[in-house]
C-alpha cells in the first residue's frame, strides 16, 4: 500500500502526467490556432458554395464517399471539414441543406409536401417529418401555413 502511494505521489508531483509527449489537436485547440482553422473555414466555405449550387443533397443515395468523389477530395478530408464545422456530422450537413431547400419550396409552391421532400433527397416520410421538426420546431404543414403569406411579399 505504501509503495503504491509513493508511486502515485511521484507521478503527480513530478508532472509526468502533465507533459505532452504527443500533441494531438483537438477541436478547441484548433480554434485557438488560426492556421488550421482558417484552412478548414475556407474548405467549409467552398463545400457550402458547392452544395448550394450543385444541389448534390437532392440525391437520396448520397453518401460521404459519393460526395467526396464529387468534390474530388478524400472522404477523410471531407470528414475533417465537417468535424470542424457547425454540423454534427455528414447527415446533419446534408439534412440541413435538404430542409432549407424544402422550406423555400413550401413557401413558394403548392406542391404536395412529400413530393417536395422526395425531390430533395428524402426517401422516408417518417424520417423527413422527424428531421424537419427537429430542425425547425414545426411540422412541414404548420411551417407552410404560417409562412404562406411570406412568398407574396417577394
Amino acid at each position: 500500500m505504501i509503495i503504491i502511494q509513493v508511486i502515485f505521489s511521484f507521478i503527480f508531483n513530478s508532472n509526468v502526467l502533465s507533459q505532452n509527449y504527443i500533441s494531438i489537436p483537438t477541436k478547441s485547440s484548433l480554434k485557438q490556432d488560426n492556421t488550421p482553422i482558417k484552412q478548414f473555414k475556407d474548405e467549409l466555405s467552398e463545400l457550402k458554395k458547392t452544395l448550394e449550387t450543385s444541389q448534390y443533397y437532392q440525391d437520396e443515395n448520397l453518401s460521404l464517399v459519393k460526395l467526396s468523389s464529387y468534390l474530388n477530395i478524400k472522404s477523410i478530408e471531407l470528414t475533417e471539414i465537417i468535424k470542424y464545422s457547425e454540423f454534427e456530422n455528414f447527415y446533419d450537413l446534408i439534412n440541413t441543406y435538404r430542409i432549407e431547400s424544402i422550406k423555400k419550396e413550401l413557401i413558394s409552391s403548392t406542391e404536395q409536401i412529400m413530393i417536395i421532400a422526395y425531390n430533395n433527397g428524402f426517401n422516408s416520410k417518417s424520417a423527413f417529418n422527424r428531421i424537419f421538426k427537429d430542425k425547425t420546431g414545426q411540422t412541414p404543414s404548420t411551417f407552410r401555413n404560417l409562412n404562406k403569406n411570406t412568398s407574396q411579399q417577394y
